[in-house]
């Protein structure tokens, strides 16, 4: 079911039913499934709020619910809220101050104990209920301990129980939201659904996103078996160039860094903020934010500052309009800057009414934005102090007032900020802060099996001397080596020269680095030295943020010997 149309539908039954009724609604989607006893032991529990006001739901709201159209019967006295609507309600009775967190907190408590003697029923399908919700009142308030008693059902699992895979595969996906921190365990159960119903080719893919530490999957403490009947290798193999796409068995995640991301862009008001070199991995991770938003009933868009034309980051005002009219029609609504920007009210006070008043009203859903590459408008002081300030802004109007708190933000960029804002009103010292660390080897190791090929450590380890654990440096080696055209000890040999696989990426750096001569002294200094150097604060972050040094203590270092190789030949060539 659509999200609008799980909205609608709860909005009719409450204009149908009352207030009353839907706080019945909120209490009866914590359960995984319902039960007319479960319903009525619910209405009897919670008749008041978190403060000992009473709620005056009456006992017919019972009734009503399971024979709206929020419930579906499944079976015999056994009804079910469809996901999208479950998930509406729950997230109404945690941001419903007359409820919150505490309630379910309360739930948790009073469905472990409705359960309790159900546990140990003779009759399996009431043990198998019982059960689930049991996980269900875990998963919100002991996530670990759900966890673990969930890995170990698994590792119990034999193939043959085909059904029962495929229930608790089914089951873990409505535990997305409190089971974030689990993710691996999902795909994990995932991947072994797909095995047993036949879909050898998913499971693949599925067990690809979590074999970075071997033959076996640790989760909560469990160790969970990867089957070895499965190919370990990718076959079809992908070109490393621009984004990770959304279905690529290449990417790789780092933990926790996806983790802490999927959590935080549910929160209301979310502001993240990805830093780090050029081709680490920014954008992908990005996509996979906003994707994550996008299945939990938010909106989700994103705009690339490298699009916006010249003839806008000259002009505040112009700049506005412009971010205002893309993303109006990412969300495919009509345009109505000419509406707004009428009076002498400012560009930046336009913009705000802009989205508070039309973008954010006119959705039914949380915004989840990415804005990324804003490095593009580093360069522009007509308009990036103004515009940043008014990031923050909505950041701190996010804390207050309802319809900024549907604003998520994730915010991308390479180079460090050198903009006079000041401290309360730079958008960079707010929110989450995530940086990207190259592959260590396990990871590399993982993305040598998902290309197919069986390498030793040594040769792993080959490689990593030459390109350390840069993502898309790792990936151009494997990807050319993959297709045969190169081998690894042919690519240490040809690295730097023209034939090299990595020519246009070092070419690309030697210009830029050409244009800031005191740069160029810099890194000369970091590439002719034995051990880590002080170039000065402004030099050392600025190489770090092009990813070719990395820090030692306040020192800093080629991040590689490819470039510490290639620069030191191109360097002093040019500068003697």
């Amino acid at each position: 079911m659509k999200p609008e149309v799980a909205s609608r539908r709860i909005k009719s039954f409450g204009q149908r039913f009352g207030e009353a009724h839907l706080y019945l609604a909120y209490h009866a989607a914590f359960p995984l499934a319902l039960t007319p006893d479960l319903l009525y032991h619910l209405w009897a529990n919670f008749q008041q709020d978190i403060h000992g006001e009473l709620l005056n739901i009456p006992w017919l709201a019972v009734a009503d619910l399971l024979l709206s159209g929020l419930c579906d019967e499944v079976g015999y006295e056994l009804y079910e809220m469809k996901t999208t609507v479950r998930d509406l309600l729950l997230r109404e009775l945690k941001s419903n101050s007359r409820f919150g967190e505490k309630r379910i907190n309360e739930l948790s408590d009073f469905l472990l104990t409705y359960v309790r003697e159900q546990i140990d029923s003779h009759d399996p399908d009431i043990r198998d209920f019982a059960q689930a919700q049991r996980w269900t009142a875990l998963a919100y308030t002991q996530p670990n301990e759900a966890a673990r008693e969930l890995a170990l059902t698994l590792k119990k699992l034999n193939l043959e129980e085909k059904a029962e895979w495929v229930r608790i595969a089914s089951m873990l996906e409505t535990f997305a939201e409190p089971l974030a921190g689990f993710a691996p365990l999902m795909t994990y159960a995932r991947g072994m659904a797909s095995l047993v119903c036949g879909n050898q080719a998913k499971a693949v893919n599925e067990f690809s996103q979590v074999t970075n530490k071997g033959e076996n999957l640790e989760v909560a403490g469990v160790e969970l078996l990867i089957p070895k009947l499965l190919p370990r290798k990718a076959v079809v193999l992908e070109n490393p160039e621009g984004q990770v796409p959304l279905d690529s068995a290449y990417y790789v995640e780092r933990p926790p860094m996806e983790t802490d991301c999927y959590q935080t862009i549910l929160q209301s008001g979310a502001f993240i903020r990805i830093k780090a070199p050029g081709q680490m991995g920014k954008s992908s991770l990005m996509s996979r934010i906003l994707d994550h938003a996008r299945k939990h009933d938010c909106q989700a868009t994103s705009i690339n500052f490298q699009s916006a034309g010249t003839e806008f980051l000259g002009d505040l005002d112009l700049f506005l309009q412009w971010l205002c009219a893309i993303i109006s029609d990412n969300l495919n609504l009509p345009e109505k800057i000419s509406d707004y920007w009428k009076g002498v009210l400012g560009s930046k006070t336009k913009c705000t009414n802009y989205f508070q008043r039309y973008l954010l009203v006119k959705i039914d859903r949380p915004l989840a934005l990415g804005l990324d590459e804003v490095d593009a408008i580093f360069k522009h002081p007509q308009i990036v102090s103004d515009f940043f300030g008014l990031l923050r802004f909505w950041h701190e109007r996010a804390k207050n007032e309802s319809v900024w708190k549907k604003l998520r933000v994730v915010i991308v960029h390479s180079k460090e900020v050198y903009i006079p804002l000041n401290i309360n009103q730079s958008p960079f010292n707010v929110g989450l802060p995530v940086g990207l660390p190259e592959f260590n080897q396990q990871q590399v190791q993982d993305l040598v099996q998902r290309h197919g090929l069986s390498w030793s450590n040594s040769q792993v380890q080959k490689l990593m001397m030459l390109v350390g654990g840069h993502p898309y440096l790792v990936r151009v080696a494997l990807y050319e080596i993959a297709r045969e055209r190169i081998t690894l000890n042919q690519l240490e040999q040809i690295a730097l020269k023209e034939a090299s696989p990595y020519s246009d990426h070092l070419r690309r750096h030697l210009l830029n680095l050409q244009t800031d001569v005191q740069l160029l002294e810099a890194l000369k200094e970091v590439v002719i030295a034995d051990e880590p150097v002080d170039v000065g604060t402004t030099a050392a972050f600025q190489l770090h943020s092009m990813g070719l040094v990395k820090f030692q203590g306040n020192k800093i270092m080629p991040s590689s010997d490819l470039y510490r190789r290639y620069f030191c030949d191109q360097l002093f060539a040019n500068l003697q």
